[in-house]
């Protein structure tokens, strides 16, 4: 088809879905979008009406098959996957690789000489290896957000972001990877509302739907649950006391780009661990916890691997612990003077990381897609 592009998105956690959405938010109208994944990033993609439709697909089936329909789109964009790259190498000239853990790669993924472009998002002033940038197709590029954050930030400064304080906003997303150990998710959002159920303050609650009940079904109400997109949650962070999410990467930019201190909650995957010992070391009072030392070194190519080993160790008594602390903490700081100026502290640290990462990258994207659409 021509003036089309496929997202073949995949559904590990909210993440790249929201890179999806991101990057077709810069895109215009007369090009046909359409989203490729499954499981509840599916139902994401749905609701952020950014596409022409929304496709499920078995990524466990072989490449062949599903190359077939692939095929008929003029421009192929894999996100956070290079499944199917191979079979399509073969028939298809123009694909894009969109990568948010390029900086934890130490090898080159072994179809990266397959496709035509390479975008990978900073994270923070981490180096990414030679061994990637060196290649010809390779594009460093900021902080993949929705063209809405962008317009956010270019007509709202940040004093007026900040001049009308919400309710701090606690982001839990991703609880349903497909690499989750089972009950996993149960226990983590259980120790999250053990810390927060009995603060008298408003607190508002974004995390996967199957996991709502923990928050309607409770006596405390201050605790309110909300339903937002990618293109929508820009709207409820603005102006909020802090975050208090977990470290993915998307949350956690789109935060400190409009002007919200971000705290962390505990990691219940490998990346989200790696990142949080970055964060320790760059701005270390964004983190009320300790992290678990007895983890073993991670690598980009075990990522799967050392999830369950996060969360095996979780479950049996980490999570509490870490738990306990934020919730000390909390207890003690809502509202009080001293939040207040360790708040101030994080944000301005945040603001300086964040401008040298930029908040460019989904634009970078678009436009390159479109030179690809309109040959």
């Amino acid at each position: 088809m021509q003036n089309s592009v496929a997202f073949i998105v995949a559904p590990y956690g909210f993440g790249p879905s929201s890179k999806a959405i991101a990057i077709s938010s810069f895109l215009p109208n007369s090009i046909e979008r359409v989203y490729f994944g499954d499981g509840p990033p599916l139902e994401v993609a749905k609701s952020s009406n950014q596409f022409s439709k929304c496709v499920k697909i078995d990524f466990l089936q072989p490449g062949e098959r599903i190359a077939t329909i692939l095929s008929a789109y003029k421009v192929l964009v894999f996100i956070n996957t290079m499944r199917f790259v191979p079979a399509m190498s073969k028939i298809h000239n123009s694909l894009i690789f969109v990568d948010t853990l390029a900086w934890l790669r130490k090898s080159q993924p072994l179809c990266l000489h397959l496709v035509k472009a390479y975008f990978a998002q900073r994270f923070f002033h981490y180096n990414v290896s030679s061994i990637l940038t060196l290649n010809d197709n390779f594009y460093l590029t900021g902080a993949i957000v929705p063209k809405t954050i962008n317009f956010t930030i270019s007509v709202t400064k940040e004093e007026k972001l900040l001049s009308k304080v919400k309710s701090p906003i606690i982001h839990c997303g991703g609880l349903f990877s497909p690499v989750m150990c089972k009950g996993a998710d149960i226990e983590f959002v259980h120790q999250l509302f053990e810390i927060v159920k009995n603060i008298n303050e408003p607190l508002r609650i974004i995390l996967p739907k199957h996991l709502h009940h923990f928050f309607r079904n409770n006596n405390n109400t201050y605790l309110s649950v909300i339903d937002c997109s990618p293109i929508t949650v820009h709207k409820h962070i603005v102006g909020s006391l802090f975050a208090l999410t977990t470290s993915g990467i998307e949350f956690s930019y789109e935060s400190i780009i409009l002007g919200v201190p971000t705290l962390f909650l505990p990691p219940f995957n490998a990346s989200q661990h790696l990142q949080l010992a970055y964060y320790k070391k760059t701005f270390y009072e964004s983190i009320l916890f300790q992290l678990d030392n007895e983890l073993p070194q991670f690598h980009s190519d075990s990522l799967d691997k050392d999830t369950v080993a996060i969360q095996k160790r979780g479950m049996d008594g980490i999570w509490k612990n870490q738990f306990e602390s934020i919730g000390n903490y909390l207890q003690n700081a809502v509202l009080s003077d001293k939040l207040i100026a360790d708040l101030k502290a994080v944000r301005e640290n945040q603001k300086k990381e964040m401008q040298l990462v930029g908040h460019g990258g989904a634009d970078d994207v678009a436009t390159y897609i479109m030179r690809e659409v309109y040959k």
